[in-house]
């Protein structure tokens, strides 16, 4: 759903007129990754889920995606768009809760019948 969710969002966005690329799902990935290390009880993985999500808003707020829809970077032939990143991202988190609650309540079913 998050894939579908990131390109949605570019509606949002008039003057990106052409967009192909994975990024968008690739930062998605990250962040149900991240959530689902954050959730887990204590320890490690919190820490480095933790750790992924600062990563993550550092490299966004970077790309500055409030300055125009796309950005070119040296050295690279393509241009980014930095508003796929982020819709991502949103998309992943939301898609992750999502994830996270089915799982809990079937987690909670299971012990309620037991």
């Amino acid at each position: 759903m998050a894939w579908p969710l990131t390109h949605a969002a570019l509606a949002f966005q008039p003057l990106l007129l052409h967009y192909g690329g994975l990024s968008g799902v690739l930062h998605a990935g990250v962040a149900v990754a991240a959530l689902d290390l954050v959730v887990q009880p204590g320890g490690r993985r919190r820490t480095i889920g933790w750790a992924v999500f600062a990563g993550l808003l550092l490299k966004l707020t970077q790309e500055q995606p409030w300055i125009g829809p796309t950005q070119v970077v040296a050295g690279w032939d393509i241009a980014i768009a930095p508003l796929v990143h982020v819709s991502g991202t949103v998309s992943g988190l939301l898609c992750g809760a999502v994830a996270q609650t089915i799982a809990g309540h079937r987690a909670g079913s299971r012990q309620l019948g037991a």
